[in-house]
């Protein structure tokens, strides 16, 4: 990752001074690549035993953790951007230790395993994660394009341009990873009703789906309504620049109309996960990932159209037409069935 940092954010950025200091993040990051992949793992272990405390444990742990040292790096001893990657990382590793201690205190975990011969799997015991990784490795990258392309057109509007971009991103972030609670949740209770094969597993999985779904846009509605009263100080917590508050408040009620939508598509997603199907996952996104980035695409063609508003319309089509695909998959059968 260190050594492909400066192609790639040469890449995304072409302004010199933009694309040094994201290289001084990502390389300075880059030691969390493995506790990242542990904790992600071990979360995954925590939902298919429906302990919803190991992940919880873990992002408080990672929050603190980085709450800590950004204090300490970027403020104390002044090392800017490259102090806030290394501010990440340890707290990355400090999430991935506290996940794995919470599943060994719960008995999902013997870290003895590790050191006996067996803790090496063979190639036919993992074929099936294999099978199931490989469609969600490539459904996270397909969707992590269109959010890279909208963060290198924001580059060229100018630095208060990127600075409210990258705000609204901080934003909308907080919004995603509290849904991804419903996601979570959709995703542990459907397996285990599958699981039990039966046709009233069936029935019990698809009224957990409903129930979710109901309960992830009755949430989220009051949720934008009170963001909405507040938009005006929420650029505030980020920024004293009037342009970019200014830029930032112009785009986010954009946003905030489409976070009942936001809520409702990680709650199937989590539904259609607990089913196993990977790879309707993979398709859908790179398919929506394709529509996003070809809007994008228009716009960076486009030189005097494009605006920080248009780039986000563009960037949440990925949003959207996810949403509409898994609706018309999960609705599907039921027309058959007609």
């Amino acid at each position: 990752i260190a050594n492909l940092s400066p192609m790639a954010m040469h890449a995304i950025s072409s302004d010199p001074t933009v694309a040094s200091l994201a290289d001084d993040y990502v390389r300075s990051r880059a030691c969390a690549a493995v506790p990242a992949l542990v904790m992600m793992v071990g979360v995954g272990a925590g939902r298919g035993y429906k302990d919803m405390w190991t992940p919880l444990a873990g992002s408080l742990a990672y929050g603190v953790s980085l709450a800590v040292f950004d204090a300490l790096f970027v403020w104390e001893l002044h090392m800017g951007l490259r102090g806030a990657g290394y501010a990440a990382a340890i707290s990355q590793w400090v999430g991935a230790a506290t996940v794995m201690w919470s599943l060994s205190k719960n008995g999902n975990l013997r870290l003895a395993d590790f050191a006996s011969a067996k803790a090496v799997p063979t190639a036919e015991s993992v074929s099936t994660y294999v099978r199931m990784a490989g469609p969600l490795a490539l459904s996270s990258t397909a969707a992590l394009a269109p959010v890279l392309f909208s963060s290198s057109i924001a580059t060229r509007l100018g630095p208060d341009q990127l600075a409210a971009h990258t705000v609204l991103r901080q934003i909308s972030l907080f919004w995603i990873q509290l849904f991804m609670g419903f996601n979570a949740t959709a995703h542990s209770l459907v397996a285990s009703s599958l699981g039990k094969r039966t046709a009233q597993g069936v029935l019990e999985a698809s009224r957990i789906m409903e129930r979710i779904a109901y309960v992830a846009v009755a949430t989220s509605i009051p949720l934008a309504a009170g963001l909405y009263a507040s938009r005006a100080l929420l650029p505030l917590a980020f920024t004293d620049s009037p342009v970019v508050v200014d830029d930032v408040a112009g785009v986010l009620p954009l946003l905030l109309v489409l976070i009942p939508l936001d809520a409702l598509s990680l709650g199937l997603e989590g539904s259609i996960l607990g089913a196993s199907d990977t790879g309707w996952i993979a398709r859908r996104a790179v398919g929506s990932s394709a529509l996003s980035v070809f809007a994008l695409e228009l716009l960076a063609l486009g030189g005097t159209g494009c605006s920080l508003w248009s780039i986000w319309a563009a960037l949440k089509l990925l949003n959207v037409s996810i949403l509409g695909c898994d609706v018309a998959r999960l609705a599907y059968p039921v027309r058959r069935r007609k």
